[in-house]
């Protein structure tokens, strides 16, 4: 679990942390922690970040199950 955990916190660093975006011309449309939307749609965060509460620890145990 040390290592996932460890891995877990690099990679929301690499990834913007837990922010909404959408870079022109990145085929993965909107992105949050990582997750692409275009490409992972049926993710049930998305409600949780389109509701506004992306950076609710709910939030981000869907991200960690993710």
């Amino acid at each position: 679990m040390a290592d996932f955990v460890k891995a877990y916190l690099e990679t929301i660093g690499d990834e913007g942390g837990f922010t909404l975006h959408n870079v022109s011309g990145d085929a993965g449309g909107d992105t949050f922690a990582g997750i692409a939307k275009n490409y992972h749609p049926e993710w049930p965060g998305w409600a949780l970040v389109h509701a506004g509460k992306g950076q609710t620890e709910e939030c981000r145990e869907q991200v960690r199950a993710f």
